[in-house]
């Protein structure tokens, strides 16, 4: 068998390149893990609303706070507040919602998300929900 000298320096260029690319996303990530860490500055959440047997739809006023398990202590609320005094509205279809905690550019969400939130792992999210904005 004859081997043709294009196709061997094509294939060294092809593992080259691989082993490059290879390299370069490895170290790529290893640099977002380096300036990545730190607790989160937002918070998903998404959950269910129901009434009765029949799933909410409309605009629904939440408040949310963190606490410690045995909700003595506020570790973070969406107004600061102990309760939180001022409501989030947030769209609500079919029963399901989603916010983002912390998201000062939300109304009522005024109160950001610090390190200091999760320095104890042993907390509880609280949520309060409305129909009407009853704050």
């Amino acid at each position: 068998m004859k081997i043709n000298k294009f196709n061997v320096f094509v294939l060294i260029i092809a593992v080259t390149a691989l082993m490059t690319s290879l390299s370069g996303w490895a170290q790529a990530k290893y640099a977002n893990q380096e300036t990545n860490t730190g607790a989160p500055e937002l918070v998903s959440y998404q959950g269910n609303i129901w009434d009765g047997d029949n799933p909410f739809t409309g605009t629904g006023h939440f408040k949310f706070a963190v606490m410690d398990a045995a909700g003595t202590t506020l570790r973070w609320s969406n107004d600061g507040g102990n309760p939180p005094t001022v409501s989030v509205p947030l769209d609500v279809n079919n029963g399901l919602f989603s916010v983002n905690l912390g998201d000062t550019a939300l109304p009522g969400m005024s109160d950001p998300l610090s390190a200091a939130v999760f320095d104890n792992p042993n907390t509880r999210l609280r949520v309060w929900f409305s129909p009407d904005d009853y704050t």
